[in-house]
């Protein structure tokens, strides 16, 4: 279902669209085992620690089905590339220990279009206050909205399944409900929490094609390419379909910038499922989305999209190297980023390495060396030392206990048990002996 609308030219809501595309399968039996797509080196890395979930939904995590669960068609590929783009598990960088930073987002962030999957899902005109034309008027105007993440969303509002359906989709893989660290992302992405005026700008979660489009049109006519504004609508233009959300101060831009997004952008355009509008984030100056490590893990990508895509008679401006300095600054600050980018396997963050020895020589040097290759993402922080293995039957769409389904599993799923009795997914293996044999690797 193609999203059409605002958006600037070379910005194809396809990309964006729900479950646009049935991926080839990134994992593959090998010597008995399945190993991920290279990329997934990165997400290991990524996946080691994660405070930040949704603390109400873990007691019910194990086995749960919920209401509003996203079906889909049987089938084996495995769409996993969201995962590696947006990795599992993050945890902010900051000076506090892990003890004290915040266990739960009582607010989500999404987009009118994100939003409206959620209450498509929930939707029961038994007891909502849109009749079902109204609803699907709704629904196809949300379709033309823009890619911001605006609206001001309760978690309450939805059952943990719906919540694990936006997830997958955000991150282009399939729901799994056994899988805490589907939430975890979608809070260190879209988390809304209390902004304090004093630790700098407000943030409004926003994809790079649009974010592109606002600082352009703010732009001045004879803006060269050495122009600190068009150093990054260049770099954002080429990232655009291969980043994680970026995050825009709701007062960089100006009203006729942000309006030329959506005619519906400081308008409260999706109700609720009693009929009442849900808040937007321009209206809460109190409220800023994404945790500090979301915002740097953006970073990430955007330095190195403009350490490798920009000419060399740019990079070579003073311009350019306040740019990149600039980026490089919540990256340092960030532990698990830093770790991320020292044991890459992949090559994905070359240019950032090679940038970070020369401006901050020594970063790397009391990061843990990686351990060996493992076809198993890596634990969680909080990992109570028992993994739980679930036959699995896996579409593009969800990933479901076979045993509920009452048919045969086409995979094992292997999940690692938390201190606060969630799980998360970290690998899988085509047979319940070889499930069973990556466990005993991990004790």
């Amino acid at each position: 279902m193609a999203r059409t609308g605002h958006h600037p030219p070379g910005c194809s809501r396809d990309s964006k669209s729900p479950r646009h595309t049935a991926r080839d399968p990134d994992i593959r039996c090998t010597d008995g085992t399945f190993t991920r797509n290279a990329l997934t080196a990165i997400g290991q890395v990524l996946s080691t620690d994660a405070p930040y979930h949704i603390g109400a939904f873990a007691s019910g995590m194990q086995g749960g089905k919920g209401e509003g669960s996203a079906g889909g068609s049987k089938g084996s590929s495995f769409a996993s590339w969201g995962a590696v783009i947006m990795p599992t598990k993050l945890f902010e960088a900051t000076a506090l220990s892990v003890a004290d930073l915040p266990r739960t987002a009582n607010l989500i962030a999404l987009s009118s279009n994100e939003l409206m999957i959620g209450r498509k899902l929930a939707y029961q005109p038994d007891n909502d206050a849109l009749s079902e034309g109204a609803f699907w008027v709704e629904y196809m105007e949300a379709e033309d909205d823009c890619m911001v993440a605006r609206h001001v969303v309760p978690y309450a509002t939805f059952a943990p399944a719906i919540w694990h359906a936006i997830a997958a989709d955000m991150f282009e893989e399939p729901a799994d409900e056994q899988d805490a660290s589907q939430i975890d992302r979608l809070v260190q992405r879209r988390g809304i929490f209390p902004h304090d005026p004093a630790a700098g700008p407000r943030h409004v979660a926003i994809f790079s094609c649009e974010l592109s489009s606002l600082l352009e049109r703010d732009l001045e006519p004879d803006s060269s390419g050495s122009n600190p504004a068009q150093l990054r609508i260049d770099t954002l233009d080429r990232l655009s379909g291969h980043e994680p959300d970026f995050y825009a101060d709701p007062n960089a831009g100006s009203r006729p910038a942000w309006d030329a997004l959506s005619v519906t952008m400081f308008e409260r355009s999706c109700t609720t499922q009693a009929g009442a509008r849900f808040e937007i984030l321009f209206d809460r100056p109190d409220l800023t989305t994404g945790t500090s490590l979301g915002h740097a893990h953006a970073s990430l990508f955007e330095l190195q999209e403009a350490l490798a895509g920009t000419r060399p008679s740019i990079r070579e401006t003073a311009t350019f190297r306040a740019y990149i300095n600039a980026l490089a600054e919540p990256l340092l600050a960030s532990r698990p980023i830093l770790t991320a980018i020292h044991n890459d396997r992949t090559g994905a963050f070359k240019a950032v390495t090679n940038f970070l020895e020369n401006h901050s020589p020594g970063w790397s040097d009391d990061i843990p060396r990686p351990r060996p290759f493992s076809a198993l993402l890596p634990l969680p922080h909080d990992w109570n030392g028992q993994v739980h293995i679930t036959g699995l039957v896996q579409s593009d769409y969800a990933r479901k206990p076979a045993e509920t389904l009452g048919v045969a599993p086409e995979l094992f799923g292997l999940y690692a048990g938390r201190s606060d009795g969630s799980t998360v997914w970290i690998g899988a293996a085509p047979c319940e002996a070889d499930a069973h044999a990556l466990a005993a690797q991990l004790n």
